[in-house]
């Protein structure tokens, strides 16, 4: 399984562009203004296998430490940060990619 964990919609759409066998989830962390409109809008796609919603970076990190196996691989928005990259030491994949957003704002 690869999960995507996005938390704008640009990254949403940097996320939805990046090609990948096999299932796919969307971990959206929905802390913006406008992210419920938005979600709302992203809950009939069928591009992603699996959609969950979260409101903070605690919340997403507990998920992903519960749902991710050593074969599964994650998809974030940045490694930045002492706290992120603890988070992200505790989780189980060996794999974890992180993608561009660009110098567009």
């Amino acid at each position: 399984m690869d999960y995507f964990l996005v938390s704008t919609p640009l990254q949403y759409c940097n996320a939805y562009n990046i090609h990948v066998d096999g299932r796919k989830t969307l971990v959206f962390l929905g802390d913006f203004h406008g992210a419920e409109s938005f979600y709302k809008r992203l809950e009939s796609s069928i591009y992603w296998d699996n959609k969950v919603w979260f409101i903070s970076y605690r919340k997403v990190f507990s998920y992903l430490r519960k749902m991710l196996n050593k074969d599964d691989r994650l998809f974030i928005d940045s490694d930045y940060g002492l706290q992120t990259n603890i988070m992200l030491s505790r989780l189980k994949t060996k794999e974890i990619y992180v993608y561009e957003e660009g110098t567009g704002s």
